[in-house]
């Protein structure tokens, strides 16, 4: 047989780009990180599913508190349970797993209770093709991260303590 061997030299063109006016969301309650960027397409093996998680280099992303640099976390492979892209290939929203979501919102000052908001930081060679090719295209190294806030607080209860008195007019 003539059949040959094919070789993918395509690079794909995605990137993340977490902009003020379009910026990554992460939902505390559910664990879904939303990374926005372009061309994300372009690295989708499985066009049913769409699911890039085990195409992506985990360690090449990093979550940033405050955007110092002094608390962080890597994330790796384990820490993610999903990567699905968006039909328009402008989405990768990110499942974390239990223990990723539980290491995330451990960090010291996570969610921006610090005085700058969290950010994601890209390195290179995050985003790859099924042939293993890295993505042409850079990413924003860092990007500010919107935290959703879903479920209002409910207010289980209120005491009051003290005497009062009503003076009636």
């Amino acid at each position: 047989s003539d059949a040959g061997v094919a070789v993918d030299a395509n690079a794909p063109t995605a990137k993340l780009l977490g902009t003020e006016a379009n910026p990554h969301t992460y939902d505390a309650a559910s664990g879904e990180l939303v990374l926005k960027g372009e061309s994300l397409g372009t690295v989708v093996v499985d066009t049913v599913s769409r699911d890039i998680v085990d195409t992506v280099d985990w360690s090449k992303l990093q979550w940033n508190v405050d955007g110092n640099g002094s608390t962080t976390l890597d994330f790796t492979s384990e820490d993610v349970t999903s990567a699905v892209v968006s039909d328009d290939g402008t989405e990768l929203t990110v499942t974390l797993s239990a223990s990723g979501k539980a290491a995330l919102q451990a960090l010291s000052g996570f969610g921006g209770t610090g005085s700058n908001a969290d950010t994601i930081d890209v390195s290179s060679g995050l985003l790859r093709d099924g042939a293993g090719n890295l993505s042409s295209a850079a990413s924003t190294a860092t990007s500010a991260v919107e935290l959703l806030d879903e479920t209002a607080p409910v207010l289980g209860s209120i005491d009051v303590f003290g005497e009062f008195t009503s003076t009636q007019v």
